[in-house]
Order: structure tokens, then C-alpha cells, then sequence
């Protein structure tokens, strides 16, 4: 079945259902609500308070004592918001340095270098599509699937609006679902979203759902689930192409390890009860304690008369400390086993442990640790390189319809994504100048430009050339100062 096809059909809403075959809920509410820390651990019957009744010895009933109340006992539910950790550590090592847009055409002319600019700026500025890519990725990572939405923000005069970028999420109100042929090409767009509009003088919220075609965009009236068969909106698409990018994966982030997080905050809750009832310490007494210590001392003295024993003879008094001893070595080493693993399954290096155990290590030592990581990385590059190829096309059309200028049809653009494991520079740079029979491997001006510090590279350039200059003239050696 094609678009044709469903557009063919009777009404609306059999067109709207046959539209709906990819997206939707997914358990998304629970996906998300997981994410923000709703564990199975606090509701576990296990690990519910339990009320116990309070007695005092009374002699004067049958039973010897007599209930004087209740109490409630508080049991340990601790949630370890592994995830969060996880999908934060994943978007930065993805998208923490943001891709590079790469202009392939070759040789460029100033029109077509002027116009791939224009799409860098839309990128890095109008759109802010560098700090969008981490939150996308941990929308997906949360609800399986998300979109994006590109469109200009002065429809109604386009060449002096900008193009900028809505992200669909559930978390953000929409439910969406992306209509795919028999071919696999996506074919129409189903957004369904509330609005707030100001309706015979007061504000009404109403439900819509909005179709993108390559050919039309309609927008359809679905208040209180009635379908009307006009849509508000019936228009032309303007752009000749769907303005949305489509992202998705089966399975959330942690669905591998989510029995291990289960585990460990079970484990960590039953250790830490134990060491609320135990943990502090107690004092255990031989003898009669006439007077207790001054609790602002800072040294404590216990005043305590010797007794007399049953067999008659003088028992010595004494105070001792009772302390709770750690946890089993067997508990503790199934948590540990247990944590290694959650990081194993997910190949997500645990960052905290690596630098506080090798703050020392070089950047190639500090690589080979976090090598992991480039498996999950290249899993992601599945996903969302298609995804920033897809954008790029998306971009270059829109600027095309909005200009009017052909130009940008001719650009040949790649999306480059880059390493954000570190790097040992210093020992790649001697490597390659040692394989270079140690000369320079860069020019000067390029290495110039390299240094982070530098806000005005070119400025920067001048100013050592001069610098050079001048010592040269004054028979001075560069790096042992200027003469005055």
C-alpha cells in the first residue's frame, strides 16, 4: 500500500488509521517514567513499611502485657537511576564533539561555498542543531523512537524568516507515527498534538493531528476523538519533501540491564535496613551503671558498681562496644560482580571509576580503557548517520524552495562525525614526525590556528611573525625574550 492508496479511502479517519502503522506509544509513559526514577523497588511488597504494635508489661492481665500503640517501620527503598548515568555518558561520548559538516564539492565556486555556509549556519545557529543531537539521542534512547520537525518561523514571509528544528517526543506532548510503502520509504508523517485557541472569547484546548506529505500538509480537527471530515488546512507542502527526520530503535537504552538494576537496588535496600537497625554501636554493660556519661564529653566515663553473681561470687564491672561487622564477603562481592556488569552489557565505560583509578594515564593508555565505548558508538552511527545525511538533503532543499536559488541542489555535503575519546597528541605527532624523518609535519600557521586558546588565530599568526622578526633584527633568539 502507497499514499495513493490511503488517500483513496472513504473518510478521514480510515485514512488517519491506515496512516498509523509505525510510532505510536510503545510504552513510552513507562519508559519515561522509569527514566525519572519510578523502579519496580518502590512498590516491591518486600520492601513495604510495615506498622508493629507497641506493648509495656502489665501484670494485671492474662497476657502479662498490655498495647499501649503502633509504629511504623520505615523500609529502605533505594533507586539506583542507572540510566540517566548511562544515556548522559552515551549522548556526550556521540555528539559531545559535535560532527562536522564536510563540503565535497571540489573545486567549490564562491556562490556554492556561500551557499554550504549558509547551511553551517543554519546548523550551528538558527536551528542549534550541535546541542539538539544530544537531546535527541536521549529521547531515543528513552522512548525507542522520536522526530524532528524542521520549519521556518515566518511562513508567511520565508525569505526573511529561520529554519529551526522541533524535537516530537512524548515527554514533549506528541504522539507521532511515520507511514512507510511497500519500498520502505516513508511516505507521510501523522504528528497528533493539543493546542490552546482562543474560541468565541475563551481558551479552548483542542486535539489535532497534523499529516505531512511530500505533496500536502493537512491539519485535521480530532477533538474528543471525532474526526471531522474538512480539515482546517488543506495546502500545498511547499518544500516538495516531508520537513521531518525520523529516529528509532527497538529497545530502550538499559532493557538489557534493567534485571541487574533491580537487583542492586534490592541488595543495596536489604544492606542499607540492616545497617540502620545495627550499624550504629551498642554498649554492653557487666555490673550496675550507677551514673551515665555526659553526652557533650568529649571523653566518655562510665561509673559502674561490681555485682554479686548467682553462685556468690563478685562480678568485676565492665563496658564493651558493640559494632556491627561489614557485610558478607559474598554480598559484597555479588554487588561489585553486579555493577561490572550493568557496564559490561551496555559497553558504557564507568567514567568515575576509570579516572579516579588512572588520573594518571596517558591519552593512549586512557584510550585502550575506554575502547568499549566505540561499539556502542558504531551501533548509534547506524541509527543517526542516515539520520544527519537525511537532515543535510532536508536543509539544502528548503534553502533551495525558500532562496529560489539552485545552487544549493549542486552542493555535495558529508556529515562527519568526530572522536570524543581522548587523544594522545603528543605521542601521535612523534610518531608521525619520526616517520617523517623528524620534519615538521604542519605548518606553522596551521598549528597556530590548532591551539584552542587562541580567540584570533590570524591575529595570533601576524603577532609571532613579528615577534620573529624583530628578535632576528635585534640578533635575540626566539623564546629567551624581546629586547626593549
Amino acid at each position: 500500500m502507497n499514499i495513493k492508496d490511503v488517500l483513496s479511502l472513504q473518510s478521514w479517519a480510515d485514512r488517519i488509521n491506515a496512516l498509523k502503522q509505525v510510532g505510536g506509544d510503545r510504552t513510552k509513559e513507562a519508559n519515561r517514567l522509569y527514566y525519572d526514577g519510578t523502579h519496580p523497588i518502590l512498590t516491591d511488597p518486600d520492601r513495604l513499611d510495615v506498622v508493629v504494635t507497641l506493648y509495656e508489661k502489665d501484670t494485671t492481665v492474662a497476657s502479662g502485657k498490655k498495647e499501649i500503640g503502633a509504629k511504623t517501620v520505615i523500609k529502605t527503598r533505594k533507586v539506583l537511576n542507572y540510566p540517566v548515568q548511562l544515556i548522559g555518558t552515551l549522548a556526550s561520548f556521540v555528539f559531545g564533539s559535535p560532527p562536522d559538516l564536510i563540503l565535497n564539492t571540489n573545486p567549490a565556486t564562491p556562490e556554492q561555498t556561500k551557499a554550504f555556509q549558509k547551511i553551517k549556519d543554519v546548523w550551528k545557529k538558527e536551528a542549534r542543531l550541535d546541542e539538539h543531537n544530544k537531546a535527541l539521542l536521549r529521547t531515543v534512547s528513552v522512548e525507542t523512537n522520536a522526530a524532528e520537525l524542521f520549519f521556518n518561523d515566518n511562513p508567511d514571509e520565508p525569505k526573511n524568516g529561520k529554519l529551526k528544528v522541533m524535537l516530537l517526543s512524548k515527554e514533549n506532548g506528541d504522539d507521532f507515527w511515520s507511514f512507510f510503502n511497500d519500498s520502505r520509504d516513508m511516505e507521510a508523517f501523522v504528528r497528533r498534538f493539543n493546542k490552546k485557541i482562543v474560541e468565541n472569547g475563551s481558551v479552548k484546548e483542542k486535539t489535532y493531528e497534523e499529516i505531512w506529505t511530500a505533496d500536502r500538509y493537512f491539519l485535521i480537527d480530532v477533538t474528543d476523538s471525532a474526526v471531522k471530515e474538512t480539515p482546517e488546512k488543506d495546502t500545498v507542502n511547499p518544500y516538495g519533501k516531508i520537513p521531518v527526520i525520523y529516529y528509532d530503535q527497538k529497545k530502550t537504552e538499559w532493557w538489557k540491564i534493567q534485571n541487574l538494576i533491580n537487583t542492586m537496588e534490592k541488595m543495596e535496600s536489604q544492606l542499607s535496613d540492616v545497617n540502620t537497625r545495627v550499624g550504629h554501636a551498642a554498649v554492653k554493660i557487666t555490673g550496675e551503671l550507677i551514673n551515665m556519661p555526659d553526652a557533650t564529653q568529649d571523653v566518655k566515663v562510665y561509673q559502674i558498681k561490681p555485682t554479686t553473681g548467682t553462685d556468690g561470687k563478685t562480678l568485676t564491672g565492665d563496658v564493651a562496644y558493640l559494632e556491627s561487622q561489614t557485610a558478607p564477603e559474598s554480598v559484597k562481592l555479588e554487588l561489585d560482580r553486579t555493577e561490572e556488569e550493568i557496564y559490561k552489557f551496555t559497553n558504557i565505560p564507568d567514567l568515575y571509576q576509570i579516572f579516579m583509578n588512572d588520573t594518571n594515564d596517558s591519552g593512549k593508555a586512557l584510550k585502550i580503557r575506554l575502547f568499549p565505548v566505540n561499539i556502542i558508538i558504531d551501533e548509534k552511527k547506524e541509527i543517526y548517520a542516515p539520520g544527519l545525511d537525511r537532515r543535510v538533503s532536508l536543509l539544502k532543499t528548503m534553502l533551495e524552495k525558500i532562496t529560489g536559488d539552485n545552487v544549493y541542489k549542486d552542493l555535495d555535503i558529508s556529515v562527519q562525525f568526530n572522536d570524543y575519546i581522548p587523544e594522545d597528541v603528543a605521542t601521535t605527532i612523534d610518531n608521525l614526525m619520526s616517520a617523517n624523518g623528524n620534519k615538521p609535519i604542519i605548518a606553522h600557521k596551521k598549528s597556530v590556528e590548532m591551539y584552542s586558546v587562541n580567540k584570533d588565530a590570524e591575529k595570533e599568526y601576524v603577532q609571532i611573525k613579528t615577534e620573529i622578526a624583530e628578535e632576528a633584527a635585534t640578533g635575540s633568539t626566539f623564546g629567551t625574550g624581546i629586547t626593549e
